[in-house]
C-alpha cells in the first residue's frame, strides 16, 4: 500500500541542500538549466530549495546524466548523495494528478537524452571490439554483480532477449557480449518513457560501464602479465654494436653505438 502525501499539483516541497551540495550544483553541474540555478541562487543559504514534483524529477535527470560522464568516484558520490535525496522527495509526495514526465518538448533535453544513448552505445560497440581482441567476448565477465534493484530495471527493458532475462532472473554469469548486448537494448530504451524511467536507466548504465571496464581491463592486464612472463629475459652480459649509416648522403654520415642486450622498447630509447 502506497504511503506517499498527497498534495496539490504545483504545490512546492523543500529539498535541504548543504553548502558544499549547492556550489556542487551551481559550478560543476553541467548543462543545468538557468531556471533552476536561478532558483539555487536565489534561495537564501541555510535554507531548503523550493520545488515542485514535476520540477524535482526533471532536475534529477541532470544528476543522472552527469554521473553518467562522472569518471571521479568522489564526484560520482557526491552526486548520488544529492540524487537519493531528490528521490526520497519524489517517493514521499504524489500530485493529484499524474507527475509529469521528462519535458520532451524542450528540444535542449531531447538532445542530452539522445546523446547519452550514443555514448551508451558506442560504450558497447567498443567493448565487443576489445572483448572479441582479448577472446572473452563469449566468457563470463569475471566479478560481474548487480544490486537487486538494478535487476529489476533491466527485467523491464522491452528489447531483452529471452536468454538475457532468464539468466537476470536466476541470477546466473553473464558473458561479456550478452552485457554489452544489455547496454544496446538499454540506450534504446532510454528514449522512451519517463524522467523517473530515464534516471533508473542511466544510473544502471554507468554501473554496467563501469563493471565492464572493470572486466575487460582486468583480463588485459592479466594477459599483459603473462605475456611478459613469457619473453626471453635480456642478458645484461651481452653488448651488441652498431653502425648506423644515412642512406644516400656524400659523404657518408654514421655513428656507432654500443648497447646491452635488452627489449625493442629499450633499444628505442
Amino acid at each position: 500500500m502506497s504511503t506517499q502525501k498527497q498534495i496539490q499539483p504545483g504545490e512546492k516541497i523543500p529539498l535541504k541542500l548543504t553548502a558544499a551540495e549547492r556550489k556542487l550544483i551551481l559550478d560543476d553541474l553541467l548543462c543545468l538549466d538557468q531556471d533552476y540555478e536561478q532558483i539555487i541562487r536565489e534561495t537564501p543559504t541555510g535554507k531548503p530549495v523550493m520545488m515542485t514534483l514535476d520540477d524535482l524529477y526533471d532536475f534529477g535527470s541532470y544528476f543522472a546524466a552527469e554521473f553518467n560522464n562522472c569518471k571521479d568516484r568522489k564526484q560520482q558520490k557526491k552526486l548520488d548523495i544529492i540524487f537519493k535525496k531528490i528521490q526520497q522527495l519524489l517517493d514521499t509526495y504524489i500530485n493529484e494528478e499524474p507527475s509529469s514526465i521528462l519535458k520532451i518538448e524542450d528540444a535542449h533535453k531531447i538532445r542530452m537524452i539522445s546523446d547519452q544513448a550514443v555514448q551508451i552505445a558506442n560504450f558497447a560497440g567498443a567493448t565487443l571490439v576489445a572483448a572479441e581482441q582479448l577472446r572473452i567476448k563469449t566468457k563470463p565477465l569475471e566479478n560481474f554483480c548487480l544490486e537487486p534493484g538494478q535487476r529489476d530495471v533491466l527485467l523491464l527493458i522491452p528489447g531483452l532477449s529471452k536468454r538475457v532475462k532468464n539468466k537476470l532472473m536466476k541470477e546466473k554469469p553473464l558473458t561479456v557480449a550478452e552485457i554489452a548486448s544489455m547496454m544496446l537494448s538499454l540506450a534504446e530504451d532510454l528514449l522512451d518513457g519517463g524522467a523517473q524511467k530515464q534516471v533508473a536507466l542511466l544510473l544502471v548504465a554507468r554501473h554496467l560501464m563501469d563493471q565492464l571496464e572493470e572486466g575487460i581491463m582486468a583480463k588485459a592486464e592479466q594477459l599483459e602479465n603473462l605475456e611478459a612472463e613469457s619473453r626471453p629475459k635480456a642478458n645484461s652480459d651481452i653488448l651488441y654494436q652498431f653502425k648506423i649509416t644515412l642512406l644516400g648522403i656524400e659523404p657518408a654520415i654514421w655513428r656507432r653505438i654500443q648497447v646491452q642486450d635488452c627489449t625493442l622498447d629499450k633499444l628505442h630509447e
